[in-house]
């Protein structure tokens, strides 16, 4: 399973025809990733939260992060910048192109739509306090995602569903990732 890890191989190429030499025939690879030119792809929603972000020059994203105090925790400032140039900005079609080279072949595809991390508590959060008819837990929800963000979230969703999607270079800047079983 490559779930998330994809997108950080410096020669993703090589794991993936791994993968393949691994695999008994028939065997199953899983693989999910954010996809580099979607809303989120720079991993940096911890700290910065505006989509798209992360297609800014280089050096400006370093330095909005590095500029930004440093929450309590694993994951720092410095800890999100790493992980922002450890990207190899992997594509829909660059994915496609080392599947076909590995010799893998595609048993299912679909674009996901990733929802940040505060949109997941927050909805979560709601889904709970609905099936326990909680108001404090309905309450609790909006601990975790503000208007702002709930707007650019409700936003992106629905540009995500749009039925002119269909057009290739902008599914790429709005389908957020990919999930694909493979096999040998």
């Amino acid at each position: 399973r490559l779930d998330s890890v994809l997108e950080h191989l410096e020669h993703p190429g090589i794991v993936m025809s791994e993968c393949y030499r691994i695999l008994k025939p028939g065997g199953l690879l899983f693989v999910s990733f954010p996809l580099f030119y979607s809303p989120y792809g720079g991993h940096t929603t911890d700290y910065i939260k505006i989509p798209w972000f992360h297609l800014l020059p280089v050096r400006w994203v370093r330095r909005v992060l590095t500029g930004r105090k440093s929450k309590s925790g694993f994951i720092n400032t410095d800890y999100v910048w790493k992980l922002y140039m450890s990207l190899n900005k992997m594509t829909l079609k660059r994915f496609k192109n080392l599947v076909r080279y590995s010799g893998l072949r595609e048993v299912f595809f679909e674009e996901t739509f990733y929802m940040p991390h505060d949109a997941a508590l927050f909805f979560n959060q709601m889904k709970e306090s609905v099936s326990a008819k909680s108001l404090y837990k309905f309450k609790g929800a909006f601990v975790h995602f503000n208007l702002a963000s709930l707007s650019v979230f409700l936003f992106l969703y629905l540009l995500y569903r749009i039925p002119f999607r269909s057009a290739k270079p902008f599914n790429e800047f709005i389908a957020s990732g990919i999930r694909s079983v493979l096999s040998r």
